[in-house]
């Protein structure tokens, strides 16, 4: 069984469980998840984060069907729309349109680290090292930052000569940036590993059976060598651009402006398709394996019972893991779906 959960431009979240050997769907849920368009979801499995131009992040925990927390960006960061977020072992983080990172326990859902840079325009992708010390952004100044998530401070920052869209980490020992024509891939030293030029715009990416796999805006999928970025692979997979792409241990998923939703096996054949509620933009996708049953949700009984738990802080580069305080956050202890 696969879930998969889909954002979208109208403010709605959609969540449906596909049995891909008996080529079988079941929604699950649709609701107004935010009161503007959904700009990224994340998930580790369990637990589920969404966030939107609104400037809010929500966590679900989505096999029991129960939202968690309600995370209030600070209101000292103006602009501070997410675009991206990641999840770690014991961190969400969040990139901001005003160029800062926000670090949040998944213990307590407070904000315990702001990591900021000196530019205005934007985190267009982030990649956390496979350590979890370490992790690089990218974003529309055109330059690549290291920062120390131990320490919540920034590093070494190299200018580039593209506009950067997205960053991904192929292994432990070297990395890849995309931007809208082609790929640059760096060891962790910032030398160049290969280079790639695109006739057709790239607009996403994620890693696959050890390969980088990259979705296009003529609806095609490129498979690369993660290793020599040599390209191995490319075939149609929509219609119309590929406007996100995720993967699972055992399964790629991809889904598309005109809303439709694939699944490829391991060897990129489809084995099943999906289509987004009609009249839907999908705007971004997740999907988890093996995920529970859990009743058809429809967003005229979602029921939420919040409180607020608010403790004041002063999130800086040096703030310690150690002092987690918190500078907003809405606790919410249950908001269940009967």
């Amino acid at each position: 069984m696969l879930r998969i959960v889909i954002g979208t431009y109208s403010h709605l979240m959609y969540g449906v469980d596909a049995d891909l050997k008996l080529k079988e769907s079941k929604p699950l849920w649709l609701f107004e998840a935010h009161d503007s368009a959904l700009t990224a979801l994340a998930t580790n499995g369990l637990q589920l984060a969404s966030t939107s131009s609104d400037e809010t992040i929500k966590i679900y925990d989505h096999s029991r069907n129960i939202q968690i927390a309600d995370l209030a960006i600070p209101t000292d960061l103006p602009n501070a729309i997410s675009r991206n977020l990641c999840f770690t072992r014991k961190h969400l983080l969040a990139c901001h349109d005003n160029g800062q990172i926000t670090m949040w326990s998944r213990d307590s859902w407070l904000l315990v680290h702001t990591l900021k840079s000196s530019s205005q325009k934007g985190i267009s992708g982030i990649a956390v090292h496979p350590s979890e010390k370490l992790a690089f952004s990218v974003g529309g100044d055109s330059k690549l930052r290291l920062w120390d998530l131990i320490r919540g401070k920034g590093g070494k920052i190299l200018p580039l000569s593209f506009i950067p869209e997205g960053i991904l980490f192929l292994n432990d020992s070297s990395f890849v940036v995309m931007s809208r024509r082609g790929l640059e891939g760096f060891k962790l030293d910032l030398s160049s590993v290969f280079s790639y030029q695109s006739s057709t715009q790239l607009n996403c990416l994620c890693l696959f059976q050890s390969n980088l796999i990259v979705g296009c805006d003529n609806g095609s999928l490129k498979v690369f060598d993660v290793h020599t970025g040599d390209l191995i692979n490319e075939f149609a997979a929509h219609e119309k651009r590929v406007k996100a792409i995720y993967a699972t241990s055992d399964n790629l998923v991809s889904a598309s402006s005109d809303g439709s939703v694939h699944v490829w096996d391991k060897t990129f054949n489809k084995v099943m398709e999906l289509q987004a509620p009609e009249g839907n933009r999908i705007t971004c996708i997740v999907a988890m394996e093996s995920a529970v049953n859990g009743p058809v949700i429809d967003a005229a009984n979602i029921n939420e019972e919040s409180n607020e738990s608010e403790s004041d802080s002063e999130s800086s580069d040096s703030l310690d893991e150690s002092t987690e305080k918190a500078t907003s956050s809405k606790r919410t202890k249950r908001a269940r779906v009967e």
